[in-house]
């Protein structure tokens, strides 16, 4: 993988830099040593999953600087731009794609300390917090007042605020409150030339383009969110799951587009064929989890319609006690990674690459799911690879699956990221995107201008129009890349 074109000479971090630097902040929010700077650099994006782009993870930041205010950030940004300098939005470090990967080394901006709630608003249901602030601690902390966040991702206890914004990112109860995205009510943002800039926490007003979904998915390349103000909910009256066994993909998957004809369709809907290879005979489970919540008449009114559904589609209800371990251990990964971050560097680094399959996320249109299926089960077999799980996974669009590493009848190895890329773009010829739930970052960013086709040529106008220096986490998002050729009604202004 080529890096993307960027300045041919970004300055180095030298002795001016951080002279001038230490004008702005406390030595204390200063780092500089080489392990640190190595643990921070490196995240759970492994060498095997990030394919061609994994030579790009050796590459370790400069500098670590750990701001307390959004106006510290603003003053570290612009001192960042005025020494074309590239810099680094660091959330939790959490994210699997390669998003805070420093891979023109440079400044890490630590936002870990920005992680304070600035307001709660029970009546007009918002909550505004730093970005740095964990959701699972936004969620403790609301409990205790009656109400919930709508996000509730697997990485709830470990994930950042912002890192969730600017990912985009998708939690199990997306099925009624929608990604990440769709619960912000404002931002605050730091540019890259320093300025900050604050949106009102209104659901909707006709002042213009919404500014606030600049930043919302894209990763740092555009702004620092330094705020953000997001709907809260009540926590319901009644909230149950209830799970079901299929004997057929298709047939659970109809079921759940059904599901959504009710009234009051399940707030969480997690579907999953998992295939078992290591039996003489693949054993396969396909079960699917729903919950279902608001007032007990509501909730009891859901599950009979639910059950009576499932059963038209050859559904068995499972016992409760299925239901209540999958919802009780559903951060269980958040826990074990935090345990991996106890492991000397490089055994932690052997780990995240010693998994030798990939997950792909999805958006296909519902009517084209089972289409697009059948064609990944057709790429998989020419590769000689198998699929350990197909999954919807929030959303009757939003479709998932994890891939093996594709071997020759002899034991060698097709090209893992060769088949990655076709599964992924034959995605986009059945009117989908690349990934719904984690973002781009770093692993994906060289398919952008071929998933986004008409559009890139104006996304780059947008990056190139905010951050002229490329110093916001450049390499990421595709924008970085060649203007496109002269053919590009936006070509001309792309290239200046």
């Amino acid at each position: 993988m080529q890096r993307e074109e960027t300045p041919s000479s970004y300055h180095p971090v030298d002795g001016q830099f951080i002279t001038a630097l230490r004008r702005i902040i406390a030595d204390g929010q200063i780092t500089l040593d080489a392990d640190t700077l190595t643990t921070l650099s490196t995240g759970p994006l492994g060498t095997f999953r990030a394919f061609d782009a994994a030579p790009l993870l050796n590459t370790v930041s400069e500098i670590a600087v750990h701001p307390n205010t959004t106006a510290q950030v603003a003053s570290i940004v612009s001192l960042a731009g005025q020494w074309q300098i590239p810099i680094m939005p660091y959330g939790s470090g959490t994210g699997v794609m390669g998003g805070a990967s420093p891979i023109y080394g440079g400044i890490l901006l630590d936002l870990r300390r920005l992680d304070q709630i600035v307001d709660f608003d029970p009546i007009s249901h918002t909550i505004t917090a730093q970005s740095g602030t964990i959701l699972g601690d936004l969620q403790n902390y609301l409990s205790e007042h009656g109400f919930m966040i709508g996000h509730d991702p697997w990485s709830q206890p470990i994930a950042s605020l912002g890192g969730a914004i600017s990912t985009n990112g998708v939690g199990y109860l997306a099925s009624k409150y929608g990604p990440m995205g769709d619960q912000v009510l404002g931002l605050t943002v730091v540019l890259a030339n320093g300025s900050v800039i604050i949106d009102k926490n209104t659901s909707k007003d006709s002042m213009g383009p919404d500014t606030k979904n600049l930043f919302i998915g894209s990763e740092g390349t555009l702004g620092v969110i330094t705020e953000a103000t997001i709907r809260i909910y009540p926590i319901p009256e009644c909230f149950r799951i209830v799970s079901f066994s299929f004997e057929s993909f298709s047939d659970g998957y109809n079921a759940i587009l059904r599901m959504q004809t009710l009234t009051t369709p399940p707030s969480m809907i997690d579907f999953a064929e998992e295939i078992d290879l290591d039996h003489d005979y693949p054993n396969r489970k396909i079960t699917l989890h729903m919950a279902f919540q608001g007032s007990n008449e509501i909730v009891e009114i859901s599950i009979q319609k639910a059950l009576s559904l499932c059963a038209q589609y050859n559904g068995h209800l499972l016992d409760q006690s299925v239901s209540d371990e999958f919802w009780n251990t559903r951060h269980d990964t958040a826990t074990s990674y935090q345990a991996t971050l106890k492991l000397p560097l490089a055994e932690r680094q052997k780990r995240h690459s010693s998994w030798r399959k990939d997950y792909l996320h999805v958006t296909i249109p519902p009517s084209q799911i089972l289409a697009y299926r059948d064609a990944c089960k057709s790429i998989t077999a020419n590769y000689g690879s198998l699929v350990t799980e197909w999954s919807i996974w929030g959303r009757t669009e939003f479709f998932s699956f994890i891939v093996g590493e594709p071997q020759y009848d002899d034991g060698h190895s097709h090209s893992m990221s060769t088949m990655i890329d076709e599964l992924l773009l034959t995605a986009v010829q059945f009117g989908g995107t690349i990934e719904y739930c984690h973002g781009i970052g770093l692993k994906l960013s060289h398919l952008v201008r071929r998933e986004q086709e008409s559009k890139a040529p104006l996304m780059s106008l947008i990056k190139r129009s905010l951050d002229p220096n490329h110093i916001l986490n450049p390499g990421k998002l595709g924008y970085d890349y060649p203007p496109p050729d002269a053919h590009s009604p936006l070509s001309t202004s792309v290239g200046k």
